[in-house]
């Protein structure tokens, strides 16, 4: 293999684990920010449901969001679930590669 083929393999190796430590890192805040709108969203509905309203369209509004609420929720978990299968194929990945653990 030439010195230039092996550079560019190591510099396309490098860019896939920087462009995939720069989406997991948005991908965290993504999951943060999305678990922060549903704990808000959860105190409203909790706050709504105990007002014991009458109004159809606010229950209909509020029936809405509830089921918005749980979908929120079954995406996060997704997320989650989705962030732990890949983490287990990479560490698959890299133990099977055979390397010595002190380096050579």
């Amino acid at each position: 293999m030439s010195i230039s083929t092996i550079g560019d393999l190591v510099g396309r190796s490098m860019s896939f684990i920087a462009g995939k430590y720069c989406n997991q890192a948005t991908a965290e805040e993504n999951q943060q920010r999305l678990q922060q709108l549903l704990m808000r969203i959860s105190t409203i509905v909790e706050e709504a449901e105990g007002r014991h309203v009458r109004n159809q369209g606010m229950l209909q509004q509020l029936k809405i969001l509830r089921d918005e609420m749980f979908r929120g929720c079954y995406l996060l978990d997704n997320f989650r679930y989705r962030a732990i299968q890949d983490k287990a194929k990479d560490d698959e990945w890299w133990g099977g590669r055979g390397f010595a653990e002190d380096g050579s």
